[in-house]
């Protein structure tokens, strides 16, 4: 089955949002933008082989097919996402394994119309998908059938495609969109040649080859404003070291950010919001097993060690604060515990959140956009197979588990609203599904006064 949890205060409550059989495999979820934030969520009946589409209308979620399979491999892959402005259309994407065809289907405010886009042998593998201004649907894509990378275009009640690669690429596709007309797509994908990156030109994605074939990790990042340069953080496998790239209007220039070891395994990336876009990677010293951090100051990285206890592993997420000077947090799992790293102007500051059991794997670190920032993380609680949530109130970390109800929490990611209120993700191994808990809807109701004016 498909559950929602949502935090009411005090503790997380959980409901179910669809019971009708063996549902809920490959969620994909998506908040309105304006209250009441209605959660939408599409996903897979696997008992009449369709694609299905969930909201929340008042306190009752609501259930209808979108789209049927071929009924004997099934559907899979799906991807939701909603138009930014009043009514919010829906636009879900999913693929056909048997046909080995990608479909998109949107609601026309009466009823689904569903669209097999691409008929290609294999299409759809790797999907990211984006809306271009909220409105216009953007699709990168692998094809195995040409061993390629594809990408999707709907003009009005068209759509229109375009071949990136065809010889073994489309591994890790990520795509982004500028955040003006014309929505210019931008991807990062893996190839023969090596880490490629591409731009859509209207007749033409000319590749850029980044780097050689032994990169890895890559993780890819736009400033918001003209010209949208990218940046990209990556292990070269090569020579064991970490790397910064990025295109300086005519050419890509990479760079060694850490060679001190073997590091730069499993990085996170996130650039400052203003100029000069001050980008901050988290990394894995993996000869040391260490935690390291790494700044852009003045044109030369610096690299500093946050924590090097035993054991530090690989689960770092690092997130900027959103108002100047941008402090810089590092969620990460040490030593069977779950720890939390600031910079507070002169050093790293290092803390135990979590230390209950074997706690911490698939942390995932968000930080409320108003000061104080605080900081939330999601965690998997592997002693007692659960998912858990922890949050600093003012100098205290308190911890909660969520659910534990069978094996449940790992792969969780977490989002704060701009209220600062969590949602996670993650997923429940027992059932094979994926849950979603958020806060539960707040309304306010106040008095009126009504005066006569003579």
């Amino acid at each position: 089955m498909l559950k929602h949890a949502w935090h009411n205060g005090s503790a997380w409550i959980t409901q179910t949002v669809d019971n009708s059989g063996y549902v809920g495999k490959y969620t994909s979820l998506a908040l309105a933008p304006t209250a009441p934030y209605t959660p939408h969520i599409s996903y897979i009946d696997d008992d009449n082989d369709s694609v299905k589409h969930a909201f929340l209308s008042g306190s009752t979620w609501l259930s209808e097919e979108v789209g049927y399979g071929s009924f004997i491999e099934g559907m899979g892959w799906t991807s939701l996402a909603l138009a930014s402005t009043a009514p919010f259309t829906v636009h879900v994407t999913a693929y056909d394994f048997t046909r080995e065809e990608y479909y998109h289907y949107t609601w026309d405010r009466s009823e689904w119309d569903g669209t097999r886009f691409d008929s290609a042998d294999d299409a759809g593998r790797n999907a990211s998908l984006e809306l271009g201004g909220g409105f216009f649907p953007r699709i990168g894509y692998h094809s195995k059938g040409g061993e390629g990378v594809r990408y999707a275009r709907r003009a009005g009640l068209s759509w229109s495609f375009s071949q990136l690669e065809s010889f073994w690429s489309g591994e890790d596709i990520s795509l982004e969109l500028e955040p003006t007309t014309p929505y210019t797509a931008h991807m990062i994908y893996f190839a023969w040649e090596g880490m490629t990156y591409a731009i859509d030109q209207g007749a033409a994605w000319p590749p850029q080859v980044v780097d050689n074939l032994a990169s890895q990790f890559a993780s890819l990042a736009i400033v918001p404003t003209a010209p949208f340069t990218p940046h990209v953080a990556y292990f070269n496998g090569s020579v064991q070291t970490l790397k910064h790239a990025w295109y300086n209007g005519t050419a890509w220039v990479s760079e060694t950010v850490d060679s001190s070891a073997s590091v730069g395994r499993f990085v996170s990336l996130a650039l400052a919001p203003t100029a000069p876009y001050t980008p901050h990677i988290s990394y894995c010293d993996f000869t040391n097993m260490a935690l390291k951090h790494a700044w852009l100051s003045a044109g030369t990285w610096i690299s500093e060690t946050v924590d090097d206890s035993t054991d530090v592993s690989h689960y770092t997420s690092v997130a900027l604060e959103a108002t100047a000077p941008y402090t810089p947090h590092i969620a990460y799992h040490s030593q069977a515990a779950l720890k939390h790293a600031w910079y507070n102007g002169t050093s790293w500051i290092s803390e135990t959140v979590d230390n209950s059991a074997w706690v911490g794997t698939f942390a995932s670190l968000a930080l409320a956009p108003a000061p104080p920032h605080t900081p939330h993380i999601s965690y998997h609680d592997y002693a007692n197979t659960a998912l858990k949530h922890a949050w600093l109130s003012g100098s205290t970390w308190i911890s909660e588990t969520l659910d534990s109800a069978g094996t449940v929490g790992e792969y969780s990611s977490l989002a704060l609203s701009n209220s600062g209120e969590p949602h996670i993700v993650y997923y429940d191994r027992t059932n094979g599904d994926l849950k979603y808990a958020h806060p539960p809807l707040q309304f306010v109701y106040l008095p009126v006064t009504l005066r006569q004016y003579p």
